[in-house]
């Protein structure tokens, strides 16, 4: 149903001027995808570029009840920047500015339009890094981050983004501006909304400024590269490392599959081996870094690892991170005719780490048996598992290959007690799971979503919180796109 007409239109062009308005058909497509199936256009696309353009365009969406969606990047593989109900699609690219770096009280204050990527490039001129790093870096938001409560590749280290954020600026669904938080690195006073806001994605409020907690630069790194002929051993080694004391940064895995083609791809020349082990070491100094390097190695040779190299040269660390870090694109490029579709709703599962190997085998044989081609890759310190879909898109009976395969790996990993998402949340893509995982506690989010949005204009159609299925009321970026209906009609 159409909810933005001429006078809301009018009203828009006054809060930010016409040359921040987007409405022509050709530039909502532009708005209208990120990395899922899905393709939902929006009536019109807004730039606002101070909060206070932020509260008068809510206010008016709130009084005239027409649904919202804030947009960062646009690079979310859940589904939750797209305007699922149609409406105004509130983008925050413009509020890009670092107000402020404070290197002596360790925080910088930045607007949520800010790529992360800027804002470390900005903080290394004062010897200052914010080490939430993701694959993404250089097109992700720092308010698309904090919206879906993002985990970077150093997160057995760092954490979760909501460790490094100490506030945030807030635009409420009525229009009303709030400050969460602090400046300082402890904070203690009622309950924590920071936190209620972090991994909201977009459906309590628009977030347009991040207090961050920021830390010095690292002087010295290393890593290693571990190869094992069965990803067991490789398994018993991941949990001996984080029971070490060596502190790692990150312990990262990808399959063989992976490690086959980025041999191929990038001329690695690394051993062939069904699992490679990724571990980064941090410090102040070689002699502080070298005996935790040398345990780990002992641990990695002890656990039957057949190679195991080490270095603190940039070069020959970025060696080692290409199968991690760009394992689509050398799947891509040797996987002709077939496209990466992110695995669907479960992109991200986290599991027990002593399952870690059960899981990833058991991955392996439901996409085998479905004949589907599938990459793997984990945060292997924390149990946060990446499986990498590829198909033919134009191929329906592929479509529903992978959506049967998908509802057979959710319930692999609830049976070993896992969950559903690690680190990119629910957005649109994982509802229909939803309440399989929260129970009853679904029920007390929603009440929490209709206290503070009771027209529900923010974000609608994500999470759970108003509709339980994924495919009604949005349209397909693939014709040939198999839905959850025709799936069930089947049986």
């Amino acid at each position: 149903m159409k909810t933005v007409d001429a006078e809301v239109l009018k009203d828009l062009v006054s809060i930010v001027g016409e040359e921040d308005i987007l409405k022509d058909e050709v530039d909502l497509i532009c708005y209208s995808r990120d990395c899922t199936p899905y393709f939902c256009m929006p009536e019109v696309v807004v730039f606002p570029e101070t909060v206070n353009e932020v509260s008068e365009i809510v206010k008016l969406a709130n009084r005239r009840k027409i649904p919202i969606t804030p947009r960062g990047a646009g690079a979310s593989v859940t589904g939750s920047s797209l305007p699922r109900n149609g409406g105004i699609l509130l983008s925050l690219a413009k509020m890009d500015k670092i107000k402020e770096v404070r290197p002596e009280d360790f925080y910088a204050v930045a607007e949520t339009g800010v790529l992360l990527k800027k804002l470390n490039e900005t903080l290394s001129k004062h010897n200052l890094i914010f080490p939430h790093d993701v694959g993404s870096a250089d097109v992700c938001s720092l308010g698309g981050l904090i919206a879906s409560n993002a985990h970077g590749h150093h997160g057995f280290k760092y954490g979760y983004i909501r460790d490094w954020v100490l506030g945030l600026e807030v635009v409420l669904p009525n229009g009303d501006v709030i400050r969460t938080g602090s400046t300082v690195l402890r904070s203690d006073c009622g309950y924590d909304l920071t936190r209620l806001f972090i991994g909201s994605q977009g459906t309590l409020g628009v977030i347009t400024e991040a207090t961050l907690r920021v830390m010095t630069i690292p002087k010295y790194k290393a890593s290693i590269a571990a190869f094992f002929d069965k990803i067991e051993y490789a398994n018993k080694a991941i949990i001996r490392i984080v029971s070490s004391g060596t502190e790692p940064s990150t312990i990262e895995i990808v399959n063989r599959f992976v490690l086959e083609r980025a041999n191929d791809e990038f001329q690695l020349n690394f051993p062939v081996a069904e699992t490679m082990l990724v571990v980064d070491i941090e410090g102040d100094s070689e002699l502080s870094i070298k005996p935790r390097v040398e345990k780990i190695i002992d641990i990695c040779i002890k656990e039957k690892s057949k190679k195991v190299y080490w270095s603190d040269e940039p070069l020959e660390i970025e060696k080692f991170w290409k199968p991690r870090l760009y394992l689509d694109l050398a799947i891509s490029k040797r996987v002709k005719g077939k496209t990466n579709i992110g695995c669907l709703a479960v992109t991200d599962p986290c599991v027990p780490l002593s399952k870690i190997a059960y899981v990833i085998k058991a991955m392996e044989e439901i996409y085998r048996k479905h004949g589907l081609v599938v990459g793997i890759s984990a945060h292997a310190g924390v149990g946060i598992i990446h499986p990498m879909v590829y198909i033919d898109t134009q191929n329906r009976e592929e479509w529903k290959k992978a959506k049967k395969a998908e509802k057979e790996v959710i319930a692999l990993i609830k049976s070993v007690g896992g969950t559903l998402t690690g680190e990119h949340n629910v957005g649109l893509i994982k509802i229909p799971y939803t309440r399989l995982e929260l129970g009853n506690s679904l029920e007390l989010m929603r009440k929490i979503k209709v206290l503070l949005d009771p027209n529900n204009i923010m974000n609608p159609g994500k999470l759970g919180l108003d509709v339980e299925d994924r495919d009604s009321s949005v349209e397909f970026a693939y014709p040939s796109y198999c839905s959850d209906f025709e799936i069930d009609k089947e049986k």
